[in-house]
């Protein structure tokens, strides 16, 4: 990934396409991003360097490359890069975090 987010906001590869299998053996893909009120699952790809306080610090990130997070539709701008598709949000958007391995 060649962009790099400004302070706290992060760039989260989505994972917001469910594959079914039906009965007969067809494949139903259903991208879940047309539905307003579903909670998006992405991996976080890169993180800004934490947020900019009044006093001129920088909070630390809580989240960091690897981690899986949840967070609603409604956040952030979404952007295609290499035919993946991608988010930017603050981490403040972000509603739960899974550890990376």
């Amino acid at each position: 990934m060649k962009w790099m987010p400004l302070y706290d906001k992060i760039i989260i590869e989505l994972n917001n396409i469910q594959e079914q299998v039906s009965e007969t053996g067809i494949r139903i893909i259903q991208d879940m991003s047309t539905n307003k009120y579903t909670v998006l699952e992405g991996t976080v790809i890169a993180v800004g360097q934490g947020r900019l306080l009044q006093s001129g610090e920088i909070l630390p990130m809580t989240v960091q490359p690897g981690y899986k997070v949840k967070f609603s539709k409604l956040q952030g701008e979404t952007f295609m890069d290499n035919n993946k598709e991608y988010t930017i949000i603050s981490e403040s958007n972000i509603l739960a975090y899974e550890k990376g391995e």
